[in-house]
């Protein structure tokens, strides 16, 4: 009940605050209007002794008597009329005072209290947050009721969300501010103020606070830029010790986002099982990326590690965009990509321009199995979306023809995006992905079921007794490769036509057992190596993973390095530089104690049933082409 009247009444607060300029009008002039009435229609004569005349009260001598009250003048007349007026004088004088002295106080105060219950904490009132404040309703009717409290400089339009119960404090976040709160009841912190310098700034100062906070607090903060994350990390391990580190951090970006989320709801629409499986026959797949922005660089990113596969398919991905060669260079920048380190990409660039938008023949290519189109500006996507349709595509679908599967990102209209998605009688192999209701929910955001699985990818080789305190101390590359290797998982399961059911499943067979059964008659356990080069579909599983690896890696900025001679205790200090001696093909090692090395790349397969944890079923899946 308390904490209902606090918010009730931080509430009033803020309205009085947001609208003070406007309130502050109203009441001026409503204070002109009831102090002149109250003097002009006094029925008290006024006795002019010069004239030696009775006299009333002129309209000039009202209105400067009213305005005399400012000066904090007591009412020559004294009637309901002007008593009120100078009442509300006082109210509007020394109320604007009150409010610029004490605000700071009032919500230190509000703070304080609120965060003595359980509560979630978001800094920051930007476009991100605010979509994800819209989201978080649904999570709360399936979680326990929390405080959401948010603070920001600026208010921006807030007033939408009182009404679900969120709370806001308007403050500058400095250390002073961030050093008077108490986190011991918050859950998780998120931080996006708008710029990757600033939130890292803000997560480095609440962690200095935190790491001395008991329970466990998921700290997530917003970075765009990927190589910013890697070093927000890396000065979290330098300050803190091992031990130290109780701090869930996760970093997450608007591009990283949306992928995921095209990933997430369309992975066996992506690429389909006649190019997945083992031992197929189909070696290239062609796909189509239009539009150099910062969604395509990410997604191309996770086709270069994400769409390798066991029978070495080549993949040729077509650049698209009115500069293309611009395009080219910066995919080339952003993914360190030779064709030493990415053997099975082939990158080509094409001009966006009408020609190539009616030519059929490129786009009804027989190998052309995916066309993603993620310019920024979502209407140019869905005019480039509908000029294929009509131009191209509508006569294959009249004919009952094959043609690619269309992606097109579409941010904000949900609704737009639902009739596409649903109205598959007239956009068969037309989706929509990345817009922001699905993406930036708190299941996304605070659930995220990625690092539960994570965790357990990393913990099957660190092999400590707490799975948690092992990830929250191990590096940032640690992290973001185990999370890479979850990101594979459906694709090793599509290797042997079968994905994960996470919806809608009741109905379903879990073919876990019978998943197990395959890889347990591929698995040739303990052998040399030499008899694991020559094994047959345990050397390809095993070498599929590893190129995966190896792919993650050069993009991130990892380089091959010979230790052939040298101590391998210097191996922890090479990986600080990116050096890594295992960054070669399995016919190249040449050091003894790595050769065993392939049995943790059979793993990543073996495990799968594992790491899910009886969560969520696999399922047989058809050719969806």
């Amino acid at each position: 009940m308390c904490n209902v009247l606090i918010k009730n009444f931080i509430k009033l607060i803020n309205k009085i605050y947001t609208n003070q300029f406007i309130i502050s009008i109203v009441l001026f002039f409503s204070i002109l209007i009831i102090g002149f009435l109250g003097n002009y229609f006094s029925v008290y004569p006024v006795y002019d002794a010069k004239t030696n005349q009775i006299m009333h009260i002129g309209f000039w001598e009202s209105v400067l008597n009213t305005l005399s009250y400012f000066g904090l003048n007591v009412p020559e007349i004294i009637n309901p009329s002007t008593i009120l007026a100078f009442f509300l004088t006082y109210l509007l004088l020394f109320g604007n005072f009150l409010f610029f002295i004490f605000r700071n106080k009032f919500d230190m105060f509000f703070a304080k209290n609120l965060m003595r219950d359980k509560n979630i904490v978001i800094f920051g009132l930007g476009d991100i947050n605010k979509k994800f404040l819209e989201n978080l309703k649904e999570y709360f009717e399936k979680n326990d009721k929390q405080n959401v409290i948010v603070i920001d400089k600026e208010e921006k339009d807030f007033d939408e969300f009182w009404e679900k119960g969120y709370v806001f404090l308007r403050k500058e976040i400095n250390d002073e501010f961030i050093d008077k709160l108490n986190f011991e009841n918050t859950s998780n912190i998120i931080i996006a103020l708008g710029d990757d310098r600033v939130n890292m700034n803000i997560g480095m100062k609440l962690i200095d606070k935190l790491i001395n906070i008991n329970n466990e607090i998921k700290l997530i903060v917003h970075i765009n830029d990927k190589d910013l994350s890697e070093i927000f990390f890396e000065k979290l391990e330098n300050e803190y010790s091992n031990d130290e580190k109780k701090i869930n951090l996760k970093t997450f970006s608007f591009d990283t986002e949306v992928v995921d989320d095209l990933f997430e709801n369309y992975t066996t629409k992506l690429v389909p099982c006649e190019y997945a499986k083992l031992n197929s026959k189909k070696i290239k797949l062609n796909l189509a990326v239009i539009g150099n922005s910062g969604v395509s660089i990410e997604l191309i990113k996770r086709i270069f590690i994400n769409f390798i596969f066991p029978n070495e398919v080549k993949i040729k991905i077509f650049l698209i965009d009115e500069n293309e060669r611009e395009f080219l260079k910066k995919v080339k920048f952003e993914t360190n990509y030779t064709s030493d380190k990415f053997p099975h990409i082939v990158l080509q660039e094409k001009k966006l321009d009408f020609d190539l938008i009616k030519n059929k023949n490129f786009w009804i290519q027989d190998d052309l199995v995916d066309v993603f189109i993620a310019f920024e500006d979502e209407n140019k996507n869905l005019e480039i979306a509908i000029d294929l349709f009509e131009k191209v595509f509508i006569y294959q679908d009249k004919n009952k023809l094959k043609y690619p599967n269309i992606f097109f990102a579409m941010y904000e209209e949900f609704k737009f995006s639902n009739y596409i998605n649903k109205n598959k009688s007239k956009f068969k192999n037309f989706y929509t992905f990345g817009n922001l209701e699905e993406v930036l929910t708190a299941k996304n955001l605070l659930d995220d079921e990625k690092f539960e699985v994570a965790m357990q990818i990393h913990n099957s080789w660190a092999k400590k007794k707490d799975v948690k305190k092992a990830w929250y101390s191990t590096t940032y590359t640690n992290r973001e490769s185990s999370i890479a290797q979850y990101e594979h998982i459906p694709f090793k399961l599509l290797s042997f036509g079968y994905k994960i059911c996470k919806e809608n499943c009741e109905d379903k067979k879990d073919l876990k057992d019978e998943y197990e059964k395959i890889i347990n008659k591929i698995n040739k356990g303990k052998i040399s190596f030499e008899e694991f080069l020559d094994s047959g579909d345990f050397y390809t599983i095993c070498n599929t993973e590893h190129r995966r690896w190896m792919a993650y890696h050069f993009i991130n900025n990892w380089e091959y390095e010979d230790y052939e001679g040298k101590d391998l205790k210097e191996k922890d200090y090479k990986k600080s530089l990116k050096l890594h001696h295992c960054l070669t093909d399995f016919h190249n090692f040449k050091y003894p104690n790595i050769k065993t090395y392939f049995l943790n790349d059979f793993d990543a397969y073996k495990k799968i049933p594992e790491y899910l944890d009886r969560k969520y079923k696999i399922v047989r899946i058809k050719d969806e082409k």
